[in-house]
């Protein structure tokens, strides 16, 4: 029997798309035969509409974080392959938490006191360093870390490197990390530079698959789908599901 995979989508620099890739990615997986959990660890809590849950209050894992439930306790069904946990209400106050010993492992913990029926678990990260993305980082069995093909995507970059190479010296390394361009402007000479650059230090973690910034992308959370659902003869349809394709290819 396969492991589950537990794939954090984390970046500290916002705005490089890891709500918009960890919906479409989960939607997207869960068309292939796989069992999908997306969990909303972002107190914004943008996560849910992909899935068109525009006024999702129900409780999710800011109750499994106090310790309050289990993640069994808290996820909503939207499909046979697709399952989803809210951020909850009281998230936005756990970020500040303040880290005290066992304070990062809570998921993890969580996790294997209550494992879901799923294969892929997905966690959708907020920009920063602190209490949520800490129990990300040691519940995830891979890092998929999206990035903008620009100066500042470039400079995030070398952030995340230095903060997953901390956690490793103290979890174990992860068994992969993902790079994935996404917000992609193809007609610009700075894309161009910064994926050579991409590709250059990144070589074993890049994807093949580029995220284009298009109409299909920005407009389909607005009906409650993901961009597969909403368009799926378009462009960005066909790019969620490469990138999809990429990540079971292991």
């Amino acid at each position: 029997m396969q492991a589950m995979r537990v794939i954090a989508c984390v970046n500290q620099k916002g705005g490089v798309g890891k709500t918009t890739i960890c919906a479409n990615l989960a939607y997207a997986l869960s068309q292939r035969g796989q069992r999908v959990l997306a969990i909303d660890l972002d107190p914004q809590a943008q996560l849910g509409q992909y899935f068109g849950l525009f006024q999702n209050k129900r409780a999710g894992i800011d109750r499994v974080l106090a310790g309050k439930s289990e993640l069994n306790d808290v996820i909503q069904t939207l499909s046979s392959s697709l399952c989803f946990i809210a951020a909850g209400p009281a998230l936005q106050r756990l970020e500040s938490t303040p880290m005290g010993k066992g304070r990062g492992l809570i998921l993890k913990k969580a996790l294997k006191r209550a494992p879901p029926e799923v294969d892929i678990i997905l966690l959708d990260c907020p920009p920063s360093s602190g209490f949520l993305v800490v129990n990300a980082l040691a519940m995830a069995t891979e890092l998929l870390t999206p990035v903008t093909p620009d100066f500042f995507g470039l400079s995030g970059m070398s952030t995340m490197m230095a903060t997953m190479r901390n956690f490793e010296r103290m979890i174990g390394k992860y068994q992969r990390h993902w790079v994935v361009v996404s917000r992609m402007q193809k007609e610009r000479r700075l894309t161009t530079d910064a994926i050579d650059k991409l590709k250059r230090y990144f070589s074993n973690n890049l994807v093949p698959v580029y995220i284009e910034e298009s109409n299909a992308v920005a407009t389909s959370p607005s009906y409650g789908q993901p961009v597969q659902a909403w368009s799926p003869q378009s462009k960005a349809s066909n790019e969620f599901a490469q990138l999809a394709d990429t990540i079971l290819e292991v």
